[in-house]
């Protein structure tokens, strides 16, 4: 079968996300591994279209990685950072105290919820990346964010104060 080449609806990569605070959605929230093998907790996020901001419905992602010398704290949540979970399901509005069998349990509590976060930009291997830097509680905890896909719903709860998430070190990011 021949066919002609046809670029009208071919879209150029959008531009990195411009630093800033972005009241988001957590569209997914799920272990994964890279390409390397490497495991980590992957929050893919999208920038509300119920708050007055610019980029709505961009998505964006945050990524933590288990750490390669994990403490015994580190070990109860399956080798990420103790720390860092901690702070994702305190911004996440889960409450003290409740208990899970594994973090992909809590990671699914995390989804559709709503947090406002600070993006920053960061250089590696001479590429400029979008970095969420921190993740607070966000200021409009009403959601009526509608995702373009509609098999999506749309609840939201509120989040925690604003602390720095990204404690990995360059070694291991795995790009």
């Amino acid at each position: 079968m021949a066919f002609t080449m046809d670029y009208s609806d071919v879209k150029e990569a959008p531009p990195l996300l411009p630093k800033g605070d972005y009241e988001v959605i957590i569209k997914t929230a799920e272990e994964k591994k890279t390409s390397s093998g490497k495991e980590q907790i992957s929050l893919n996020m999208v920038v509300r279209n119920d708050v007055d901001q610019k980029y709505q419905n961009r998505g964006v992602f945050f990524n933590t990685f288990k750490r390669v010398e994990p403490t015994e704290q580190d070990k109860q949540v399956q080798g990420y950072s103790f720390k860092t979970i901690m702070r994702l399901a305190k911004m996440t509005d889960i409450p003290s105290g409740k208990a899970y069998n594994n973090v992909s349990e809590m990671l699914a509590d995390m989804v559709n919820k709503c947090v406002r976060i600070t993006v920053d930009h960061r250089e590696y291997n001479g590429k400029t990346y979008e970095d969420v830097k921190y993740i607070n509680e966000t200021k409009f905890a009403e959601c009526k964010h509608v995702y373009k896909e509609k098999s999506d719903n749309n609840s939201a709860a509120p989040a925690a104060q604003m602390e720095p998430i990204n404690d990995v070190s360059e070694e291991e990011i795995p790009f």
